[in-house]
């Protein structure tokens, strides 16, 4: 995904036990953003049956750091999310030398 010239949203689909489920680019976007409605993402989720996610998405300047908006696209999933009982694993920024974990930089 580092090499790509515009952001794209992907995501995997997992079921109870946690096995993959489907991996698919959900949404492109422009060089400097990607934005998805949070309904789409559960409607996707619930016609899967998946009890969780994982969501990952690109950085096309190189700068794995999120943008506010990506910190508020993932706050708003993660709450929406949990409300309906499906666990959101983490959200990873990919850029061309490195990558950032969501939770591992806790802001979820």
């Amino acid at each position: 995904m580092a090499e790509l010239r515009n952001e794209e949203l992907r995501i995997i689909f997992f079921n109870d036990k946690r096995d993959g489920i489907l991996g698919e680019t959900v949404i492109s976007g422009t060089a400097s953003e990607v934005s998805m409605h949070c309904k789409d993402l559960v409607r996707h989720a619930f016609s899967l049956d998946s009890s969780a996610i994982l969501l990952a998405h690109n950085h096309p300047s190189g700068n794995p750091q999120p943008s506010t908006q990506d910190v508020h696209f993932t706050r708003s999933i993660v709450s929406v999310c949990k409300a309906l009982e499906i666990t959101v694993l983490d959200h990873i920024v990919i850029a061309a030398a490195d990558t950032c974990s969501f939770r591992e930089m806790g802001i979820m």
